[in-house]
């Protein structure tokens, strides 16, 4: 309960005050039989708001262990608030109103907006971010129109042909084994396959979902990463998916990042590498001067600094 305390009590009317003994001004809490001030209340018994983290007064609600102030219980897609009563879900950034449920990428498990997303139906269906909707096996960008769904993931049209499970001709030999196929197969590469043949050539696993073809031979997506992905050159991991390509070389877009300010890159802008570090051309300067080398430029390493040629005698 929260009592006000006013002038011209006495101490005596009031139980100890256990904690920092303030003046009997102002707001106090009453636990127990006896009285707090607020910030020693928080302190010793206050809940926090699982949103905003700041303590709870007055009326709050909560899901399952944890607190909001009825303020913070917002819908991450449309912002407004989620009344008491009112049926949630929730996703990746936290909580949706029954509306914005359904436009939840069904890949990012974030909410999408119009201006950003697209409806698809069938297989895969739901609203997917305009980035979000990518191959299966080559994990090119796809579009509402492009898209081909399969076995409840979408392909482009070269890999829905790939991977597309047709029947087979009774009789005929598995491309593996050399065996007949006596029952159920699969066609892919203009091949035919028993369905236990259709392994990956390297890890052996039967491939179920999108394979990569290499060489006349085929692959499940981590192995064909492991052997022939290209490598981001700061990490020397594979690159799956967007990646920057920078003077011949090829980055995740996360790894290539000013060493001197240690920030990012810009679509357009100019990159200047000494050995493996990438700089911003405003940021490769002479320690001393502070002048840009010019492209070129000799660069002189003292005591792991750089130096211009003027700087360095």
């Amino acid at each position: 309960m929260l009592a006000t305390v006013r002038e011209g009590r006495e101490l005596s009317q009031w139980q100890d005050i256990p904690q920092c003994m303030p003046g009997l001004l102002g707001n106090m809490m009453d636990h127990e039989g006896q009285l707090y001030c607020l910030d020693d209340y928080n302190t010793l018994f206050g809940k926090k708001c699982g949103t905003c983290g700041e303590f709870l007064l007055g009326e709050f609600t909560s899901v399952g262990e944890t607190y909001y102030h009825l303020t913070c219980m917002k819908c991450a897609g449309c912002k407004k608030p989620i009344e008491h009563g009112d049926s949630f879900g929730d996703c990746a950034d936290g909580f949706v109103c029954d509306t914005c449920c359904d436009r939840v990428c069904p890949q990012c498990d974030r909410p999408t907006h119009d201006n950003d997303a697209f409806l698809c139906e069938g297989e895969v269906s739901g609203w997917y971010h305009k980035h979000c909707l990518r191959c299966a096996s080559c994990d090119k960008t796809l579009t509402a129109q492009s898209y081909r769904p399969y076995n409840g993931n979408p392909y482009c049209e070269e890999h829905f042909k790939l991977v597309s499970k047709t029947t087979v001709n009774l009789s005929s030999t598995c491309a593996a084994c050399n065996k007949r196929i006596d029952s159920s197969g699969i066609r892919a590469l203009d091949k035919q396959w028993h369905v236990a043949c259709f392994a990956c050539a390297e890890c052996k696993e039967v491939i179920n979902g999108g394979f990569i073809e290499h060489n006349g031979k085929l692959y499940c997506s981590n192995d064909y990463e492991k052997k022939y992905a290209p490598k981001c050159f700061a990490c020397s991991q594979a690159l799956v998916g967007s990646f920057m390509e920078v003077d011949g070389q090829k980055f995740h877009p996360n790894c290539i990042v000013c060493v001197a300010c240690h920030k990012g890159f810009g679509s357009g802008q100019n990159i200047r590498f000494r050995g493996k570090s990438p700089y911003h051309m405003d940021c490769l300067t002479c320690v001393q001067c502070r002048k840009p080398f010019a492209v070129g430029a000799a660069m002189y390493s003292v005591n792991g600094q750089l130096l211009c040629g003027n700087c360095s005698n």
